[in-house]
C-alpha cells in the first residue's frame, strides 16, 4: 500500500493559504480497489506554512486508511524532507507549532506499520516510489 502526500502555502510562505493533498493507490483493501484522492485547505494568514500543509496532508492520507479499516502495512511518501526526517529523528523538530503534527503523525504511523520515505522526482515534474518498495506492498 502506497499513499502519497504534498503540501503548499500559496502566494506566499509562511501567512498564506496552507494546502494539501493526498492520493492513496489502487489496493484489494475494501473500499481501495479504484484508490483514493483528496485535497483540502488547512489555515491561511499567521500559522500558515508549507510545513503545516505537509504534516496535514500526511496525517489526512492516514485518517483515511484508518477509517476504512486498514491496519498496515503502508508506505507514506512525500517530498518534504524535513517531515520524512522529522519522524525518522534525523532532524529535531523545533518549531513548537509542529511539534503536536510530529507527534500525531508518529502515532499513527506505529498503528500501521510504516515505512517513510521522500518521493523522488522524475522528468516532467512526476513522483517515482521510493527506491526499494516491493512493487504492489
Amino acid at each position: 500500500m502506497r499513499a502519497y502526500f504534498d503540501g503548499l502555502c500559496y502566494p506566499v510562505n509562511p501567512g498564506g493559504y496552507a494546502c494539501g493533498g493526498w492520493v492513496i493507490e489502487p489496493h484489494p483493501h475494501p473500499g481501495l480497489a479504484r484508490g483514493l484522492a483528496h485535497g483540502r485547505f488547512y489555515v491561511k494568514g499567521p500559522g500558515a506554512t508549507n510545513n503545516v500543509a505537509e504534516y496535514h496532508a500526511a496525517l489526512d492520507a492516514l485518517a483515511a486508511l484508518m477509517a476504512l479499516g486498514y491496519a498496515g502495512p503502508v508506505a507514506l511518501l512525500g517530498d518534504s524532507q524535513l517531515v520524512v526526517n522529522h519522524v525518522k529523528g534525523t532532524y529535531k523538530c523545533r518549531k513548537p507549532e509542529l511539534k503536536p503534527l510530529l507527534e500525531e503523525l508518529r502515532r499513527r504511523l506505529l498503528l500501521l506499520r510504516y515505512r517513510l520515505d521522500r518521493a523522488r522526482a522524475e522528468r516532467g515534474g512526476r513522483r517515482a516510489i521510493a527506491p526499494g518498495l516491493p512493487a504492489g506492498d
